[in-house]
């Protein structure tokens, strides 16, 4: 007997129409022939009325006219298919089919009764859908083919990136359930997984549109295919717009206060999916493609006499700027140079010889250096502490004046370090 109060009953169920088949929301197929009566949408909302365990039949209420999508179908599946399974559903119908309609006893009056010329045509209709669904129970049918030819907006997150190719995972129809896609391309390589999220702020776009194929017999993929429809949209190029991208977020506009490159230059390594940058120089070539810099020169020159062993080479945020420690023919000194603004180099003598001294002197400079960034360079250089120079830029000459600063640089620091140029 048909329950009423069973699990499966007052549920809604988005069915999906392939044909002229309408399907349940479980992976598994199970379909039913669409009567003429029903709408002519491509997803159909409708209600679980009646389920009978015996013989596995789920009655529905007639569906409603609104309009749904393939996600809301790809929901309903999540949703439904496992109860579908578990309560063993065999088959469905709707509740305004002819033969299979709940009876409900009727005191019919003379002038409702109809004519036998006009019964004929609705019996034969009865009789024609009966001869249809017993047909279908006795000789199933052959499997259903299927063809998609289609443009999908795939997300970019939900991509996957090897080496040559790019995969994608999608629902297809019941049937088949979800369906790996790849997309290949020479170009692309797995490290680019850990860039995704930047493809979508350079594209302006989270999603990227693919031409994709499916040809299918039943359960049996005879051949799928997918592309970008913009064939180069991930390229060379924009993964170096990606990584002007982060080196511009994470130096010219990071707000931080004083960092340890290399710790700046492993996270951006980090964020890129590459090996760590090896040193400042591929920060400055790369700085300088972003935005040009009259003291781009003088920071090669200093990183060229950075003293590595002793001291981790220091960067400032916004506005960015270096901090280096130098050795010069007897002391060691300390650098700091601006890479945005024009401004004088500035420059401390360390008064210590042993590592251990330098370091504490070293620290209070780095405090120095952080409370000149709040705007109190004038009255620091009022104070003229004894051990403090700086060099003013003469940028009127070609080469930004570097030659004239190194002469200056030189003669501060007592020459430079036997073997150093």
């Amino acid at each position: 007997m048909p329950r009423d109060s069973h699990p499966i009953v007052e549920r809604n169920f988005i069915l999906k129409r392939v044909g002229e088949y309408l399907y349940l929301p479980c992976k598994k197929e199970i379909t039913c022939k669409a009567t003429p009566n029903l709408p002519s949408l491509p997803y159909l909302l409708c209600r679980t009325a009646l389920f009978d365990e015996g013989s596995g039949r789920l009655s529905l209420n007639f569906p409603s006219y609104e309009r749904w999508s393939r996600g809301h179908y790809e929901l309903s599946v999540q949703v439904n298919s496992q109860d579908i399974l578990d309560f063993n559903v065999k088959e469905f119908e709707f509740l305004s089919g002819f033969s299979d309609a709940p009876f409900i006893p009727y005191q019919y009056k003379p002038d409702e009764l109809i004519s036998a010329a006009e019964w004929k045509p609705i019996t034969q209709e009865i009789e024609a859908v009966s001869t249809d669904v017993n047909d279908r129970r006795s000789n199933p049918s052959p499997p259903h083919r299927m063809s998609i030819n289609e443009k999908w907006s795939i997300p970019i997150q939900e991509m996957r990136f090897g080496d040559g190719k790019i995969s994608f995972t999608r629902f297809v129809y019941p049937i088949l359930g979800s369906v790996d896609f790849e997309i290949t391309n020479s170009a692309i390589i797995k490290e680019y997984d850990a860039i995704k999220e930047y493809f979508e702020k350079i594209l302006g776009s989270k999603n990227i549109e693919c031409q994709v194929q499916l040809e299918a017999v039943g359960k049996d993929i005879q051949s799928k295919s997918a592309e970008f429809c913009k064939r180069d949209i991930i390229n060379g190029s924009l993964v170096e717009k990606v990584q002007d991208f982060v080196v511009a977020a994470e130096f010219l506009n990071d707000d931080e206060g004083i960092a340890v490159l290399g710790d700046k230059m492993a996270k951006v390594g980090k964020v890129l999916g590459v090996k760590e940058p090896e040193d400042v120089n591929w920060l400055l070539d790369r700085l300088g493609q972003l935005k040009k810099s009259k003291h781009y020169h003088h920071l090669r020159y200093l990183a060229s006499r950075q003293e590595a062993a002793a001291f981790r080479l220091r960067i400032t945020g916004k506005p960015i700027s270096f901090i280096f420690v130098i050795k010069g023919a007897r002391d060691h000194y300390l650098v700091w140079e601006t890479y945005e603004t024009e401004e004088a180099t500035y420059i401390w003598k360390l008064a210590s010889s042993d590592k251990k001294g330098q370091a504490g002197e070293v620290k209070a400079l780095l405090d120095t250096i952080a409370w000149l960034r709040a705007s109190n360079k004038i009255q620091y250089i009022r104070s003229k502490a004894s051990n403090f120079w700086r060099i003013e830029h003469d940028y009127a000459e070609k080469d930004w004046g570097i030659e004239k600063w190194k002469a200056i640089l030189t003669e501060l620091t007592g020459g430079e370090e036997s073997g150093q140029k």
